[in-house]
């Protein structure tokens, strides 16, 4: 895997649903280079890659704005919600 960042302002809707903000997979099932960033139904953040995931530890308000960030250095992934890790 290269490094990466993906970043998102995102509003989460409370009904319970997991929505996507970002991804790219394939459609031969292959996840080489993969990415995702969704907040999953329990209104947690996921940043997903082809080598795992790390998602935050806590859920969040709806109808609130929030910046989130996921990155990968090549050697550690790392979730931010407002500049601050999770």
């Amino acid at each position: 895997n290269s490094e990466i960042s993906i970043a998102a302002w995102i509003n989460i809707d409370a009904t319970g649903e997991t929505h996507t903000v970002v991804s790219k997979w394939f459609d031969d099932g292959s996840y080489d280079e993969a990415y995702l960033l969704q907040v999953q139904d329990t209104n947690e953040i996921r940043f997903s890659l082809d080598l795992g995931y790390c998602e935050s530890l806590s859920t969040f308000s709806s109808d609130t704005w929030y910046h989130v960030v996921g990155t990968y250095d090549g050697s550690k992934m790392i979730l931010y919600v407002d500049g601050v890790s999770k």
